[in-house]
């Protein structure tokens, strides 16, 4: 049995209970025994006692007596200030501006005044989960700053590196604190926390994320990783179709769009106004696949004219390099001059997932006149990587196509999980407050860029040719917004960008963020 379930059931323990876990788990957690034992004694010492006459001569595993033990502690513990477990707080910190920043405050209060002893015997540990693995790790929680509460010197102030989770676990052996005569206290604390960060939480408290697996990024990132493999060839009808229906009806499974809401979509995809915008199949399930994500008003967009053109789009389709204004993208919105708005798509894209072009179908349904910003491509970009986020989250398998655009996607992705900064731990666009000294690193271990250090840069390093100046939102942005956050916004800016930091849905919570880490075999720090 460990310390921790001890502790947790050492306000009900009898002596024979005591006696009995110290016998099953072997003297050599005499440290661990005699916390239990003092804890029992601070609790009820006078019935913990009588037990004690009950017991006689009962003996630990390895042959040492319990009674002179028992002896000793109580004698400690009569002269020594003691821990309120219930009374200890885990409040998160911030910054100068209000912002989270990854550190607790633990308040741990005594029923004497005491001073600080020797600090390096003060200890933290927590579990914390690996999603490369799959498995919890026991972790180190670094304190940072110990101190008596100058406003009550009977509570112990630590702050530490990162935010503390509930569970986690505090030690503070004989030595680390002195009563208020200055002397030392020649016993040992230890409590776990009742509150603090949920598990998820501290999982993202432990970034950055590493890649387990650079061959599931693109060499931009990773120059080590092997090169991308380029899925150009069509995929046919029969395919698609199969392929969109089977991806869809997890969808209706998990619970995010009903039976009925497949029924529409399957007749839409086979409806002959859609095939004429969109006649590729793989680029119809794409589009049709953002039905129960926060991108679903991409659908409408195109299809049915809510944008700012007012019709539907012209087309969706896949074209050569000569075709785009700039050879080499992955796809461009285009205004034509009766008006409409037609989206062109790389051919080197033709054999990708449907569900990876899904979000470069989102993004591009940002576009939809003339005027461009940094501002506007992060925010687009922002889109295009949640939507993928979002279709990993119904089937993770196809983070490991290795493509060029999924692989392409991954990227963006991670940026993303190693971003946040006004929503911490939660995922964002601005520098989150990673583990270590220096600035954050989105790509650990890969290009190690000064512009590197958040989504938002290194998607502004793409587009430094653009303006900041805001840039007018759209009927499809504006449902975006509200999708993500709850709120509204009509103008494409620094503000919106802050509001979709602190407060995007996309990536809905902790938990989900440490599931997309897993997907891409990622490794806590």
């Amino acid at each position: 049995m460990s310390l921790r379930l001890l502790n947790q059931r050492q306000a009900n323990l009898s002596a024979e209970q005591v006696l009995s876990n110290v016998q099953s788990n072997g003297a050599r957690r005499s440290l661990n025994t005699v916390n239990s034992i003092l804890d029992r004694l601070s609790a009820n010492p006078n019935g913990f006692l009588n037990d004690l006459d009950r017991l006689g001569t009962s003996v630990f595993s390895n042959g040492a007596k319990l009674a002179p033990l028992i002896q000793s502690a109580f004698t400690t513990i009569q002269s020594s200030p003691s821990l309120n477990s219930s009374g200890v707080t885990v409040t998160p910190r911030k910054d100068a501006q209000g912002n989270p920043i990854n550190s607790s405050e633990i308040k741990i209060p005594f029923s004497q005044s005491i001073q600080l002893g020797d600090t390096s015997k003060m200890k933290i540990q927590a579990a914390v989960f690996n999603p490369s693995t799959g498995k919890s790790q026991l972790v180190a929680i670094p304190i940072t700053s110990a101190k008596i509460n100058p406003a009550n010197n009977k509570e112990l102030l630590l702050q530490t590196d990162r935010l503390a989770p509930k569970g986690a676990a505090v030690a503070l052996a004989s030595g680390a604190l002195k009563n208020s005569s200055g002397q030392s206290i020649n016993m040992p604390y230890a409590t776990f926390l009742q509150s603090g960060v949920d598990a998820s939480s501290f999982t993202l408290a432990n970034r950055a994320f590493k890649p387990t697996d650079i061959n599931l990024f693109t060499q931009g990132a990773y120059p080590n990783s092997k090169p991308v493999t380029v899925a150009s060839q069509p995929v046919s009808e029969s395919t698609a179709k199969s392929q969109f229906n089977s991806f869809m009806q997890k969808k209706v499974n998990q619970g995010k769009i009903k039976s009925t809401d497949l029924t529409a979509l399957q007749q839409r995809f086979d409806n002959a106004k859609t095939k004429q915008i969109i006649p590729d199949p793989n680029l119809r399930a794409a589009l049709l696949s953002l039905a129960g994500t926060s991108f679903a008003p991409a659908i409408n967009a195109i299809l049915d004219g809510d944008n700012m053109s007012g019709k539907p789009y012209a087309g969706v389709r896949f074209v050569n390099d000569s075709e785009l204004s700039n050879p080499g993208n992955f796809g461009e919105a285009f205004g034509l001059p009766d008006g409409r708005i037609e989206i062109r798509v790389n051919k080197q894209l033709q054999g990708e997932p449907f569900q990876a072009l899904s979000g470069l179908l989102a993004h591009e349904a940002v576009h939809q006149d003339r005027a461009n910003s940094q501002h506007e491509e992060v925010f687009a970009t922002f889109a295009e990587g949640a939507a993928y986020a979002q279709q990993l989250l119904v089937d993770s398998s196809i983070a490991q196509k290795e493509t060029l655009y999924t692989r392409t996607q991954n990227e963006t992705l991670l940026g993303i999980l190693n971003s946040g900064k006004s929503g911490f731990p939660g995922v964002g666009l601005f520098e989150a407050d990673h583990l270590g000294s220096g600035p954050a690193r989105i790509f650990p271990g890969g290009r190690d860029l000064p512009f590197f250090n958040s989504f938002d840069n290194s998607i502004r390093a793409i587009y430094s040719n653009l303006g900041t100046s805001d840039t007018p939102g759209n009927s499809t942005t504006g449902k975006y917004i509200q999708n993500l956050t709850g709120q509204t916004a009509s103008n494409l800016g620094l503000n919106t960008l802050k509001l979709i930091d602190g407060k995007q849905k996309a990536i809905s919570n902790d938990a989900a963020a440490k599931q997309l880490a897993a997907a891409l075999k990622l490794s806590v720090s």
